[in-house]
């Protein structure tokens, strides 16, 4: 296909959140009780989340009560035996341990907190808000809970109130290092890169042994466009910790900006030295040797990577549209285009390279039909590009002539020179 957009995006603003975040995207960070000292009750608790963690759900039950045993007000008992039930969807008696959490002693900051996961993963936010700041209330020393409500507010996709939660948290406990990577994460997620950056760097001083920050600040300039104070700063992350994936994952996608596809290879074979099963590494490896005009080693690539991570719909895509240009493989195209497109429903990118692999098979009916079935696609100056060649090519000149000039009337797009030349001709 001439001009097909094959590339994906390599640095997304997704990932730069990621990185800063230690809590996932969408996910409010994990409560992770505190349990000091060496009372009975207070080892029976600790061996609990010991058991729990390793999903060994009747051990951690039996410690839990033996904690309870020995002190009937052990908060952190009953949020155990409350995330108990929650494994074992009991999700009465989880609701139930947790009330009897937070009514010991009136309240306390870590039964406010518990009761304010609770409520989030309800979908009763505004509940869990509330917790949430009675908790941080009731321990005005401590970032936990406000690290927690900054989670909430992206969850909610509330991001301006995420950075202020953030803040606070920063202001309450200067010398956390989660406090400023998250605060540090949800500036970039606004782009506010500047700030962003300078949280990171007091992260890195507070914790330089660790090249988390580091990579942030890099994922920061990718983000900002400044890809050699990107670079700089991803291979400060790998000089402190050199088995630090994402450092030389993150370097390659810098190196592969820049169009330096040498560099690129390089630190993405360093990255599947650390993890060779990481699919999405082989599937940046085929990119750069499809942009590098190298077919036969990127459809290697994308073979393995498809292998590793069935669920990578570009991978699947690229295959299908390597061998529906090569005009080989041609039933394996049409499996690999359907998967991407099963896989990725609603991109046109993948209904474009259907569209293609019928095309190459001579199916121009279908490859039409591909297209015209697609909602949206009048909307595409790709799509609407792609049927006219295809119309032309079974005849129909009039409905080539008028997706030619419902495509060139939606603007600039790759193939545009390409959409005026076929329009000339067939006029």
């Amino acid at each position: 296909m001439e001009g097909h957009s094959f590339r994906s995006i390599i640095l997304c603003g997704a990932a730069l959140l990621l990185a800063g975040r230690p809590a996932d995207a969408g996910q409010i960070r994990l409560l992770a009780p505190k349990v000091p000292g060496n009372a009975p009750a207070a080892l029976h608790s600790r061996n609990g989340f010991g058991f729990l963690h390793n999903g060994k759900l009747p051990e951690a039950e039996k410690e839990f009560q033996a904690s309870l045993s020995a002190d009937p007000k052990r908060v952190d008992a009953l949020i155990g035996l409350a995330e108990v039930a929650r494994e074992r969807k009991q999700v009465s008696q989880e609701e139930a341990w947790l009330k009897k959490a937070l009514a010991v002693d009136g309240g306390t900051a870590l039964g406010y907190r518990a009761w304010a996961h609770y409520q989030a993963a309800s979908f009763r936010l505004p509940e869990a808000e509330t917790a949430f700041r009675k908790a941080a209330a009731m321990e005005p020393s401590s970032p936990d809970a406000l690290l927690e409500l900054g989670d909430l507010y992206l969850v909610a996709g509330k991001p301006a109130m995420a950075v202020k939660a953030y803040a606070d948290a920063v202001k309450r406990s200067p010398a956390s290092f989660d406090a400023h990577m998250a605060h540090g994460a949800a500036l970039a997620g606004e782009n506010q890169f500047e700030p962003a950056i300078a949280e990171y760097r007091e992260a890195a001083r507070l914790a330089p042994s660790s090249a988390a920050p580091l990579h942030s600040i890099g994922l920061a300039y990718s983000a900002s466009g400044q890809r050699d104070k990107a670079i700089e700063a991803f291979g400060a992350a790998i000089r402190v910790n050199g088995r630090f994936e994402l450092a030389w994952i993150s370097r390659g996608d810098a190196w592969e900006a820049k169009g330096d596809a040498a560099k690129a290879l390089a630190d993405y074979n360093q990255a599947l030295t650390l993890n060779p099963k990481a699919g999405i590494v082989k599937f940046k490896i085929g990119l750069v040797y499809l942009v590098s005009g190298r077919q036969e080693e990127a459809r290697r690539a994308f073979t393995e990577a498809v292998q590793l991570d069935p669920g990578n719909a570009d991978a699947w895509n690229n295959l299908a549209w390597i061998a529906a240009e090569k005009r080989t493989d041609l039933d394996h195209a049409l499996e690999w285009a359907r998967k991407a497109v099963q896989i990725g429903s609603g991109n046109p990118r993948f209904i474009d390279t259907l569209c293609w692999v019928y095309r190459a098979r001579r199916e121009l009916d279908l490859a039409a039909q591909t297209v015209e079935k697609f909602p949206g696609y009048d909307r595409s100056p790709e799509l609407l590009y792609h049927l006219a060649l295809v119309d032309s090519e079974r005849g129909r000149k009039p409905e080539a002539i008028a997706a030619l000039n419902k495509s060139l009337r939606l603007g600039d797009f790759p193939e545009l020179a390409d959409a005026r030349k076929l329009l000339a001709t067939l006029r």
